[in-house]
């Protein structure tokens, strides 16, 4: 604050006058004005409109009609304060914009005045008066400091001695040196360009260069060429010599051991490929001053080839392929020949034909210079496979065909394609067979090759009655057989039929089939369904040929067209085998073989039975004599004539003798063993032939045959069944017969199948027995009730009256199939085993004494309070002299009795308890109970226990899910689902917990059920998201999440609408539901579902109810009844046809009027069926997620009608879409419910619901295939028509 007089007052005028006079009031703001209203006095300052940071402003003060007064100044910079000096002087330091207030007080009244000043920075440049002069100077650290003091600048602001002077770069050929603090290091000489500036206090600089020249020998870093191709012109780049007189310069070129001198400027050609080194040296007199090495990388002249590796034919006309060189070198020319195995080395040229030799042909490109010191050879192959060769391998057209079998053939098993020469016997590959362990349900593993359909191999020679082959074997010793088929589908196709066994050496083998006798079963033969196959005929090409690995002496008895398997085969990985060179042949037949068998003798008979010496088929019979021998179990031996038959009486093994003798001629023996068994048993699991057949003929799991005596029961082996777990999840072992080798009773009138069963420990066994086959519909499989096996040997009887499920299983129809799972009692085929079987027999049992009824379906285990459960009739099993009672618990304990079949009410909810008794005087009494839990309707989930099960959590479940007993948890009943949700908890990754049942067999039990209630325990606060999918099989909807449902800690109710509580639309309860689980999320939006959240969850109670849909606001039918007075019943912005509000009771619905349309043939303009309304500006953003419309709409009459929708237009929403017409649909006379789909492919396409609907309407048409036209249906109806269209709902459908 400052007191001031008139006199200060007229020190002030003069100062200002002189301002004025010597223009320093230049761009100063004069205000004189008085704002101080109608007073006495008033004041003026003056002050700059704008200036630069720090300089230093004045405010100078006019008061007009006051002598004395006092002055206040204030200065603000943003929110700081500015000192001011009493003669009004401040010095604004930063740039931007202040405010200056001057108050004045004078005869007891303030008046106050606001300034505003513009501050900017410096920016004017520095000014560079003498700059830096060129240097010449040394390699080495050099220091600017005094370059930089030879700068002389000046600036309008910062004195000089305060402007900053500084190197901003130095270079060389464009490259910068790296600087610290205004010093670098010269390592090269050269001609560097130096860049510097002047900076003064503001920032504002000034820049300047000059020439620093370094002393030595220079070569262009950048411009130098470090790479270049063989044999191509290079040229020697030159050098400079900087600031050293008297200096000369000579050039060396190196490359390995080779070094001559060269000039600069000139041109040289690199011969070799290898690094070259050009050495540059300056001297001056004799002394070395400087050397500069640089490095020439040389790549290498190559020669390609326009094709690789190729095969032909032996005798094709093939052409010599062309090549070139990789870069054009003058001087190079390239030269062809050809050499083989049977072709003479020629010289040929590119392009030309030739004929392809047998075996391989090596073209060789050679590229040369004219003085042939650079040369360069390439090599390419041609394989010629010889005309009668079939299988190959060898590459063709960049494939091996052979081996990939394009596109309709298939690898068997376990091939790889081999280049390695050691096991390739003709051209450059072959098959490399790798026999390794069985296949799932098969008894062999085997590996080979189908050429079907155009890929079928032949060949064309005369009389061909086999095939032969080179296979190289590792071992010393192995024993394969192949199995070959001819011909394809209608082309005499003849099945897989088997070699006889194939002995393998060390090395290379040359193996030769001859199908007149090395082939098993080669003639044509019909199969069960009575499809004929052809005969094993060179003539229609190989079709198939694998190779099986089987045990030394093994005979193989092969039968292709029922899927069998041969009798002894080794499925270890230990040996690999090679193929090459399959050729079609004609053989004759050798000295010392005069038959065969197409099929061998049957290996088994019974005690009492007789046998068949089958006949062989005679290959040579001219002076060739038979005779065969048979020898009895105990020793005894006769002769008999091929093909008759001879007693069996004697249980053990029967040995036949086949000898077939020629004078002069190597004979030929073969024998078979015949096991004798006791009639009823059809396994024995004994050796025959050096084989199992009761295994070989087929199993499921791992089935083996078992010698140790310990778990033998009958004779000398039994099979060991390990039940592992299989693709379906169950620990299964067993044995199945398909087609004509069914296992046929020899017991008559067969019901039961006996076996001993040796265990290793106690648990359940479940027997799946199948009974006849499905091409004659006399198929028919059962899986038996749950089998006690105690430790040891324990015999099981199977009886088709009531072992089993239920009823059905018949034995004279053939037994198909025997296999096993084990688990226990309540879970089938989940607990792996190890067991024994031996003596496997049909039998005809009587029904053991206590056994009087059995169940084939036990009473339902559940029932709803307020209807009936049935006491199920059982089968009765024995009727004779037999009482039957059944007797009814209640859960208040009271007992009632009903009669078997009767059903009975369940008034109370809880467990009522079934017991059925039967008796016989004189014989032990059968009594079996069950339990039926009755629960509210509609509940289809309670989690109680029924029969010792939950079956809620028993049918299947994702995550962790338990039975949970503790009353605390439990909403209704005496238990509940406990839901664990741990991080991450499932095999899949997610966080989620539920239930399953693939069957869908939960169905709503209460009528217009569309959605399902149920109660929840919470340990958190959380957002539970519920996953339902419905239906089964084609009718399965997937998995359809809910919208978030907000959990509370403790008990919170929770309702699903399926129309409108889903987030995703698909479910449809009246399928059933077939999964229902849930996740947890931290919001609404979903947050931490992927599996970060821990909780437990207790869910009871599960039913299914009948939920309100949503109402849509604000549609055409609720504009009537907000909008409109009662006595106004026509709407006003109508379009076409007549549409009223209706009251009328006949036509509406829940107490809310309907809207009327009614349509007129004569309607104008456009004539058409059709009546709307439009409710401009009406329609409501539906936010919920609905995709689709549900109201009811009654008809006059029956009708095809188009209903049309208009959405959007409105604030916030989408533009209008216009009027879509829905798909036709066909209205019954009287009430209808309608439901209409939005979207793509949906029944309305083209309009979004979620914009809000402002058009409705109706056309009727003729058709219910009738399309609209540019927005009209050409084929209207011409019978009026008068629809009501009651309360419309928005749902998710």
């Amino acid at each position: 604050m400052m007191k001031k007089t008139k006199l200060a007052a007229l020190a002030l005028c003069f100062a200002l006058l002189v301002c004025a006079l010597t223009g320093v009031a230049c761009g100063t703001r004069n205000d004189t004005g008085d704002t101080g209203g109608k007073t006495e006095w008033s004041f003026g300052a003056d002050l700059p409109v704008a200036c630069e940071e720090n300089d230093k402003v004045s405010i100078v003060l006019n008061v007009e009609g006051a002598d004395d007064y006092e002055v206040v100044y204030e200065v603000v910079f943003g929110t700081t304060q500015v000192e001011v000096s009493e003669g009004g002087e401040f010095t604004p330091a930063a740039a931007g914009t202040y405010t200056v207030k001057v108050k004045v007080t004078a005869k007891g009244e303030t008046k106050e005045k606001t300034y505003t000043l513009t501050v900017t920075k410096d920016a004017t440049d520095p000014v560079i008066t003498t700059k830096i002069a060129d240097k010449t100077v040394e390699k080495g650290e050099y220091n600017f400091a005094g370059d930089l003091a030879e700068i002389v600048a000046a600036d309008n602001k910062t004195q000089a001695e305060n402007l900053v002077k500084s190197i901003v770069s130095v270079t060389l050929d464009g490259t910068a040196l790296e600087m610290t603090e205004n010093a670098c290091t010269f390592e090269r000489a050269g001609e560097y360009n130096v860049s510097y500036q002047v900076t003064d206090e503001e920032g504002n600089s000034a820049n300047a260069s000059y020439k620093i020249t370094v002393k030595g020998l220079y070569l262009n870093e950048k411009a130098f060429v470090s790479k270049v191709f063989q044999l191509a012109e290079y040229e020697i780049a030159e050098a400079k010599v900087y600031g050293i007189e008297n200096a000369a310069v000579k050039v060396t070129l190196a490359q390995g051991d080779e070094i001559n001198e060269v000039a600069m400027g000139a041109k040289v050609k690199f011969l070799n490929v290898s690094d070259a080194v050009l050495k540059y040296v300056l001297s001056v007199g004799e002394e070395e001053k400087e050397i500069i090495e640089k490095t020439v990388k040389i790549t290498a002249l190559d020669l390609m080839i326009s094709a690789a590796d190729f095969s032909a034919t032996e005798g094709d006309e093939i052409t010599i392929p062309s090549a070139s060189l990789s870069h054009e070198t003058a001087g190079v020319t390239v030269s062809v020949k050809i050499s083989g195995q049977y072709q003479e080395e020629q010289a040929v040229a590119q392009g030309d034909k030739i004929t392809a030799a047998s075996g391989v042909t090596d073209i060789t490109y050679t590229a040369e210079n004219e003085d042939k010191s650079f040369s360069l050879t390439r090599v390419i192959s041609v394989v010629a496979i010889g005309k009668d060769e079939i299988v190959s391998f060898e590459q063709v057209n960049g494939d091996n065909p052979d081996f990939n079998v394009p596109p309709f053939g298939m690898k068997l098993g376990n091939e790889e394609l081999n280049s390695d020469p050691a096991y390739v016997h003709s051209g450059k590959y072959s098959a490399k067979l790798i026999f390794g362990p069985k296949r799932p349900n098969a008894n062999t593993f085997g590996a080979g090759f189908c050429y079907w359909d155009n890929q079928i191999r032949n060949a064309n020679v005369e009389g061909a009655n086999g095939i032969s082959m080179w296979i190289y074997c590792a071992k010393k010793e192995a024993y394969i057989v192949a199995a070959i088929a001819t011909g394809a589908t209608g082309k005499g196709y003849s099945g897989a039929r088997i070699s006889h066994v194939i002995k393998l050496g060390k090395g290379w083998n040359e193996v030769n089939i001859n199908f007149d006798y090395q082939v098993y079963d080669a003639g044509e033969k019909t199969v069960a369904d009575g499809t004929v196959l052809g005969a094993l005929d060179i003539k229609n090409g190989i079709s198939e040929l694998c190779f099986y690995r089987v045990k030394k002496g093994a005979y193989t008895n092969w039968d292709s067209v029922n899927g069998g398997n041969y009798t002894d085969y080794i499925y270890d990985n230990d040996l690999s085998v090679y193929v090459d060179e399959v050729r079609i042949r004609k053989f004759e037949i050798p000295d010392g073989v005069y038959f065969t068998f197409d099929k061998k003798p049957e290996a088994t008979g019974t005690v009492g039975g007789t046998a068949v010496a089958t006949a062989p088929r005679m290959l040579v019979e001219e002076g060739v004599t038979l005779t065969v021998a048979v020898t009895a179990p105990n020793g005894e031996q006769t002769t008999v004539n091929a093909g008759d038959s001879f007693d069996l009486t004697l249980g053990g093994y029967y040995t036949l003798t086949y000898k077939a003798e020629k004078e002069g001629k190597p004979t030929q023996e073969v024998s078979f063993q015949i096991l004798a068994t006791d009639p009823a048993e059809f396994l024995s699991f004994e050796t025959i032939n050096g084989a199992t057949p009761d295994i070989a003929k087929g199993v499921y799991g791992n089935v083996t045959a078992n010698t140790d005596s310990q778990y033998v029961k009958v004779g000398k082996q039994s099979a060991k069944l390990e039940t592992v777990l299989n693709d379906w999840g169950n620990c299964t072992a067993g044995f199945a017969w398909d087609g004509g080798a069914l296992q046929m009773p020899t017991v008559e009138n067969a019901n039961a199948l006996t076996f001993w069963m040796y265990s290793e420990k106690e648990l359940h066994l479940y027997a799946t027995v199948t009974t006849g086959v499905s091409a004659n519909n006399t198929w028919v499989c059962k899986t038996s009730k749950p089998i006690a096996l105690s430790v040891g040997w324990n015999f099981v009887t199977l009886d088709v009256r009531y072992s089993f499920d239920a009823l059905g299983l018949d034995f004279n129809n053939g037994l198909q199939e025997l296999y096993f799972r084990t688990g226990d009692a309540n879970a089938v085929g989940k607990t792996p085993a190890t067991l024994y079987i031996d003596s496997v027999c049909f039998a005809n049992l009587e029904i053991p004494d206590g056994l009087y009824f059995v169940f084939d379906s036990k009473p339902k285990a559940t029932g709803t309070v307020g209807g009936t459960a049935v006491a199920t009739a059982p089968r009765m099993l024995v009727e004779e002299g037999v009482t039957l009672t059944v007797a009814v618990t209640a859960p208040n304990g009271e007992q009632t009795t009903v009669n078997a079949g009767d059903s009975f009410d369940l008034t109370l909810g809880g467990y009522y308890t079934l017991t059925y008794k039967a008796e016989k005087e004189g014989k032990p009494s059968q009594e079996e109970s069950f339990r039926i839990l009755a629960t509210v309707p509609g509940e289809f989930m309670s989690f109680e226990d029924v029969n010792g099960s939950v079956p809620e959590i028993a049918n299947g479940v994702y995550g962790t899910v338990i039975a949970n007993t503790d009353a605390v948890y439990v909403k209704s009943g005496s238990q509940s689902a406990k839901l664990v949700f741990g991080i991450n908890n499932t095999p899949a990754g997610t966080h989620q917990a539920g239930f399953v049942d693939w069957s869908a067999k939960y169905k709503p039990d209460i009528e217009g059920a569309n959605g399902i209630a149920f109660w929840v325990h919470s340990d958190i606060n959380a957002y539970l998201y519920a996953n339902i999918s419905t239906g089964s099989g084609s009718a399965y909807s997937g998995a359809k999440t809910s919208k978030a449902i907000e959990l509370k800690t403790g008990w919170n109710y929770v309702e699903i609408n399926i129309n409108s509580g889903m987030a995703s639309s698909g479910v449809k309860i009246a399928d059933g539901i077939a999964e229902l689980f849930f996740r947890l999320g931290s919001d609404a939006n979903g947050a931490d579902m992927s599996g970060n959240i821990t909780a437990t969850l207790y869910i009871d109670s599960v039913c299914f109810s009948v939920l309100p849909d949503r109402v849509i606001e604000n549609l055409a039918i609720d504009y009537m009844n907000i909008n409109l007075p009662e006595d106004q019943t026509v709407l006003g912005d109508r379009e076409f046809g007549m549409v009223t509000r209706c009251t009328d009771e006949e036509y509406t619905k829940n107490g809310k009027p309907s809207l009327k349309l009614e349509m007129f043939a004569d309607e104008a303009p456009l004539k058409t069926m059709r009546a709307c309304y439009s409710g401009w500006g009406k329609g409501i953003l539906l936010t919920a997620g609905e995709n689709a419309v549900k109201f009811e709409v009654y008809a006059s009459r029956a009708a095809f009608v188009s209903f049309e929708f208009g959405t959007g237009g409105n604030a916030g929403s989408g533009a209008y879409s216009g009027a879509k017409f829905a798909k036709v649909i066909e209205l019954k006379q009287g009430w209808n419910t309608v439901t209409l789909t939005f979207g793509d492919n949906a029944d309305v396409q083209g309009a979004t619901l979620a914009d809000g609907i402002v058009h409705f309407g109706a056309t009727t048409v003729n058709s219910i295939s009738a399309l609209p036209d540019n927005g009209c249906f050409p084929d209207v109806a011409s019978e009026e028509l008068t629809l009501y269209v009651a309360t419309m709902y928005a749902i998710v459908a």
